[in-house]
């Protein structure tokens, strides 16, 4: 069997090694493009915060879905809904969202009063069969976030399709934190634990910083 012939071997190349690059320093007009890109990036999730806020009152999620990590987003979120500006935003848009559903004060805290309290014993009659749609009041119905129907052989062997009927009610937890939210029990809050570990972290960031500026003026200065 003939043999396969070797791949030719790559030449080493001879000489000093090759400088690092160093990278050219941007003019003025750069910098500010640069920082102005920051700005306007900043600003636009800034905006998008006020957008998602309102979804579902959730500031963790809200920075989230506005593209801030997901690491420190509960921290963002908290931060950024004790800006004035931003706060007054997100009320203006949640206000604006209300009067365009035609809702009033008194259908929101109504719909939250009927989840806290509703009573799904309502649902069935005496031997804990459920009720007809036709047979249950406005109020029960309400409680109901959908149906679904499934026929299947229940007993094994008998031969006998059985209708099996699931009721999925509305998530009772969303709206006690609504709720809480809305007559002021629940604060969304930043605690920090390790603050002088916090400290020494910034501290050796700006240190790093410097000297970084440092060595590039140097660099500059050489050139």
């Amino acid at each position: 069997m003939a043999r396969k012939p070797k791949p030719p071997r790559l030449s080493r190349r001879s000489g000093p090694p090759l400088a690092p690059l160093k990278p050219k320093p941007l003019t003025p007009e750069q910098e500010a493009l640069l920082k102005e890109s920051k700005v306007l990036r900043a600003e636009a999730r800034r905006q998008r915060f006020i957008v998602e806020y309102p979804r579902d009152l959730n500031a963790t999620k809200a920075a989230i879905r506005a593209g801030y990590p997901q690491s420190s987003a509960h921290v963002t979120g908290c931060l950024l809904l004790k800006r004035p500006n931003i706060r007054a935003a997100v009320q203006a848009r949640i206000a604006a969202g209300i009067a365009k559903a035609g809702l009033t004060t008194e259908d929101i805290i109504e719909a939250i009063r009927r989840q806290v309290k509703g009573d799904i014993g309502t649902l069935f009659d005496e031997d804990g069969n459920h009720l007809p749609i036709s047979a249950l009041t406005e109020e029960d119905r309400k409680l109901i976030a959908g149906y679904e129907i499934i026929l299947k052989n229940a007993a094994a062997g008998d031969g006998h399709i059985d209708t099996v009927l699931k009721v999925k009610l509305k998530p009772e937890h969303f709206y006690v934190e609504l709720g809480a939210k809305y007559l002021g029990m629940l604060e969304e809050r930043v605690t920090i634990t390790n603050l002088a570990e916090i400290v020494d972290i910034l501290n050796a960031g700006r240190a790093r910083n410097a000297a970084a500026a440092r060595a590039r003026s140097e660099a500059e200065g050489k050139d």
